[in-house]
């Protein structure tokens, strides 16, 4: 199972509200790789960098080797993207991604895989795409393109 960090309390500003507030930080695309295995985790880092530099985007790219490396990590800010891997020691990228959800982030999922066997799963966490890690750097960066697409727009609103 996954650890779950404390509730936040109704109308507390959430990790990702508070990053933006401090300086340095705002308008830095923040993207987490998370993979245990480390020369996966590398190559997709390194991608998603090559992605940023491509595109003129500012970004900081850090690597978890687990779910709940990455959890633990969330005092220090949510990331605006995660690229996931699913099977690993622990809690798998598809319960991270449940659980950034609970919580009401909007972190933009991409699952990065090497297994086809959740791809339906990641309908129910909304994700923005999911990938096969043999998958070309073109269908990476595309699927870097659409996060940060969905990043830029607002969050949907009922009128009653």
């Amino acid at each position: 199972g996954i650890a779950r960090p404390p509730r936040r309390a109704p109308g507390a500003p959430s990790a990702i509200m508070a990053r933006s507030e401090r300086g340095g930080e705002k308008g830095v695309l923040q993207i987490a790789v998370c993979d245990d295995e480390r020369a996966a985790a590398d190559l997709i880092a390194g991608l998603a960098r090559d992605w940023a530099r491509g595109r003129g985007v500012e970004a900081r790219v850090d690597t978890f080797a687990s779910a709940d490396a990455l959890l633990f990590s969330l005092d220090d800010g949510v990331p605006d993207v995660a690229l996931l891997d699913i099977e690993m020691p622990g809690a798998s990228g598809m319960e991270l991604a449940r659980l950034l959800r609970e919580l009401g982030e909007r972190t933009q999922a991409v699952f990065v895989t090497g297994i086809i066997d959740h791809v339906f799963d990641g309908y129910g966490v909304d994700a923005v795409s999911y990938l096969l890690k043999s998958a070309s750097a073109d269908r990476l960066f595309l699927a870097l393109d659409r996060a940060r697409e969905r990043l830029g727009r607002a969050e949907p609103v009922l009128v009653v």
